[in-house]
């Protein structure tokens, strides 16, 4: 028989959860750390806006670098 694993809806809450408590826990490091937001997100593989979000969050910003929403890590 094959080997399934069926997840519940809860599991998948608890997995995006857990991801994302990694993913704000390493921008909030790299950010006492000195790394600037743009190279974070450069570094983590993610939307520039997360970092931003998290940063606004911690009640933070990245003083040095202008916001501009049609800015990507890609352009």
């Amino acid at each position: 028989m094959n080997d399934l694993k069926f997840t519940t809806a809860g599991d998948y809450v608890a997995d995006q959860a857990s991801e994302f408590s990694e993913l704000y826990y390493d921008i909030e490091q790299m950010f006492i750390d000195g790394v600037k937001a743009r190279r974070i997100a450069e570094i983590l593989g993610c939307n520039i806006q997360v970092v931003y979000r998290v940063l606004e969050d911690m009640g933070v910003s990245d003083s040095n670098e202008e916001y501009n929403p049609f800015d990507t890590v890609n352009s």
